[in-house]
């Protein structure tokens, strides 16, 4: 008697331990599923904020190619001007020659200020797309922690069966 109530003991005992077990499993697991739509989310997000600084450095590529078009254009303008100044130089018409030359002069500041623009906004440049890699790398660093998780739920969810 003493035995069987001793082995109904131990057996109660085994049973009411695996349960706990499993509810402790089950409770892991969905502690893990939220934390895998956390991470899920914040991937999300910061795709789309890859995507938007991706967008932006494009945009500003277009705005430096077109300032660069604008600056030959205005040098080309200056290299006229000089042409047509030397040509009334050769004439003897100074007066004109002096109007060409402040109108050149103008521009090519016009195209020198412009060019210090592209500078600076090809460095700004450089400063995005850094920042967009760093990103990029912590974007890599999430779904590899992501991975882990789910493979941690799963080995957890593998416990409760």
């Amino acid at each position: 008697m003493k035995t069987t109530i001793a082995l109904a003991a131990g057996l109660l005992s085994v049973i009411s331990a695996s349960a706990f077990a499993q509810n402790g499993a089950v409770d892991q697991v969905r502690a893990d599923n939220a934390a895998i739509r956390h991470d899920t989310h914040e991937i999300r997000a910061e795709r789309r904020d890859i995507h938007h600084d991706s967008a932006s450095i494009a945009a500003e590529k277009r705005d430096i190619a077109h300032d660069k078009n604008v600056i030959n254009m205005e040098k080309r303008d200056a290299r006229h001007d000089q042409r047509r100044e030397d040509a009334l130089v050769a004439k003897g018409d100074l007066k004109d020659a002096r109007n060409l030359d402040r109108a050149r002069r103008h521009e090519l500041n016009e195209a020198k200020i412009a060019a210090r623009d592209v500078r600076h906004d090809r460095r700004e440049i450089a400063i995005e797309r850094t920042d967009r890699a760093h990103d990029k790398a912590a974007l890599a660093d999430e779904r590899a922690e992501r991975r882990a998780d789910v493979a941690k739920r799963n080995h957890d969810a593998g416990r409760i069966h």
